[in-house]
């Protein structure tokens, strides 16, 4: 569809991206990276390489939070 086209994916959650856009710049995906590894969940492998990612603002933030990630595991 159209609106597919224009709507990016979230790179943690795989939904579309209409609110809550959160742009990752290559500092970002260092963390993102971290966070990866940390969960051991092979996302690390999108991610590396990559200039720029969009995700969810609130994926992000529950993707690299600490207590997230002991808790997810």
């Amino acid at each position: 569809t159209q609106y597919d086209a224009m709507a990016e994916k979230c790179s943690l959650c795989e939904d579309y991206v209409v609110t809550d856009k959160c742009g990752v710049g290559e500092k970002g995906i260092d963390g993102l990276i971290k966070a990866s590894i940390e969960r051991k969940d092979g996302k690390h492998e999108l991610f590396r390489g990559q200039k720029n990612i969009v995700l969810h603002a609130s994926c992000r933030k529950k993707y690299t939070k600490p207590q997230s990630i002991t808790r997810d595991l």
